[in-house]
């Protein structure tokens, strides 16, 4: 398909845009990957209890999940501007508390409002990026906001780590602070004033925003206890509270007049098969790297640091695909690249389960990481692509927070299974040793099972993860971007 010409004036500011969208994600995506360094030094210094512990990582997960869908939708009432520029200056401003806070509880509740913040800059972050360009380029500005985010991801850890032995856990905190000071005023500077392009008076939908908040809040308060055992009172009680929630929440949007998610969008056959193959996908691969984490520290006695290098392969993947897989998008049917793309990082995920089977160690975990991400790559920036096209610009907020959102559900949910799955052969009082990569207390037929776990469960995974390259290919003709839907 020829691209069509477009007024240079106006691909300057999209590319302002997307540099707008690069610096939120570096730092939104930066931050949280360099966190988990920082965290025992962070429980030592602080004092802080097991249960704090979590809640230092849990506050942002939660509240970053819960709100990707009703923040992208209030960014379609408010404006996206007022959002991404409120987020980021809520991000700028918790985290530089955080690095004066002397307790865990101030800094529990400053995670907190940082999850609200970033919730606000990653929803809007692809609406801005559909808005600003035009259609035969919306899938080159996603492929590079993909790289950037890949980018923050694989050197997220190392600086995490670096910045801990220099600086104690502050020092990974204060460094965010003039990167979002930056971007605060950045993208106040470089996005335009445009009003709400909301049609009409949109009523609160709040029925929908509380079934949303239990639902996806109950899925990841689960994923976190899931090491207290599948049938705990912890686990079960916040599943139930998930099932009851995402079965609320389909009942009120399909009743109420101005819902947070239009159901009408799921069902239309392209865009409901892109939504069903990221969700799948995400469940069947996301738990790539923690379980490659705890294979290469476990069995191969690798640091954290070592293992931490091969992981970061996966986004070097991303890195290298990124910026070509947009411009494949606009010239190749979407069903194709993107069915092309799911089935190549399936392939590095039974490449992975072989390589694990075999005993393989870092160098070879790693170049299966990197396939993963290459078909990662390709497939997340076009079906990023393809979920925008037909929709309305007053319901992009929505249509982009919804696949967010059943991104990083599936990815938390995912990462539960396979905890479940890799530990389901040992005795219950090791599981949580196993868990923590403590297994020299192991005795030979344990060692044994734990190390048969991995191509097992990262197979059954696999296995899941080709159910979603079916539907993508299920998904039928991908209207071009310039055709209403």
């Amino acid at each position: 398909m020829a691209l069509t010409q477009s007024p240079p004036a106006e691909l300057r500011y999209a590319w302002r845009v997307l540099s707008v969208t690069g610096l939120g994600m570096w730092v939104t995506f930066s931050s949280v990957s360099m966190v988990p360094l920082a965290l025992p030094h962070m429980v030592g210094d602080l004092r802080a209890g097991s249960a704090q512990a979590d809640w230092f990582v849990l506050a942002y997960q939660l509240v970053t999940a819960v709100l990707m869908l009703p923040l992208g939708r209030l960014s379609d009432v408010l404006g996206r501007r007022t959002m991404y520029v409120g987020g980021l200056a809520l991000v700028t401003a918790s985290t530089l508390a955080i690095c004066f806070c002397t307790a865990p509880e101030p800094v529990i509740a400053l995670r907190a409002v940082q999850g609200v913040g970033a919730a606000a800059v990653i929803t809007n972050t692809t609406a801005l990026l559909v808005d600003a360009f035009p259609p035969s380029h919306v899938s080159r500005g996603i492929g590079w906001n993909i790289t950037i985010m890949s980018t923050a991801v694989a050197l997220g850890p190392l600086l995490g780590g670096l910045l801990t032995e220099a600086f104690g856990w502050r020092g990974v905190f204060a460094l965010s602070v003039p990167l979002a000071l930056a971007g605060t005023v950045w993208s106040a500077v470089a996005l335009r004033r445009t009003r709400p392009i909301t049609q009409g008076r949109i009523q609160p939908d709040v029925g929908g925003i509380l079934a949303s908040v239990v639902g996806v809040g109950g899925i990841v308060l689960a994923v976190n206890r899931v090491g207290d055992g599948v049938g705990s009172v912890t686990f079960l009680i916040p599943l139930a509270a998930a099932v009851l929630g995402v079965a609320s929440f389909v009942a009120i949007e399909r009743r109420v007049p101005n819902p947070i998610l239009d159901l009408r969008l799921v069902l239309v056959r392209f865009r409901g098969s892109a939504y069903a193959t990221t969700a799948l996908l995400n469940l069947g691969l996301s738990a790539g790297p923690l379980l490659v984490s705890l294979y290469l520290q476990s069995l191969h006695g690798l640091t954290a640091l070592s293992a931490g290098l091969c992981i970061t392969a996966q986004a070097c993947g991303n890195i290298v695909v990124g910026p070509l897989a947009g411009r494949w998008a606009a010239r190749t049917e979407a069903r194709v690249l993107a069915t092309a793309g799911a089935f190549v990082a399936v392939a590095g995920a039974a490449l992975l389960a072989t390589v694990s089977a075999l005993g393989g160690g870092g160098p070879a975990v790693a170049g299966a990481m990197f396939v993963m991400g290459l078909g990662n790559g390709i497939f997340q920036t076009t079906n990023a692509s393809v979920i925008n096209i037909g929709v309305r610009p007053w319901e992009r907020g929505m249509a982009n927070g919804f696949r967010v959102m059943i991104d990083n559900s599936a990815a938390l949910l995912g990462s539960a299974i396979a905890l479940v799955l890799i530990t389901s052969g040992l005795p219950h009082a090791l599981r949580s040793d196993a868990l923590a990569g403590a297994t020299d207390g192991f005795g030979p037929a344990d060692l044994a099972a734990f190390a048969h776990a991995f191509p097992l469960t990262i197979g059954a995974l696999a296995v899941l993860s080709l159910v979603a390259v079916c539907i993508s290919a299920l998904r039928g003709r991908t209207p071009h971007p310039e055709e209403e839907t």
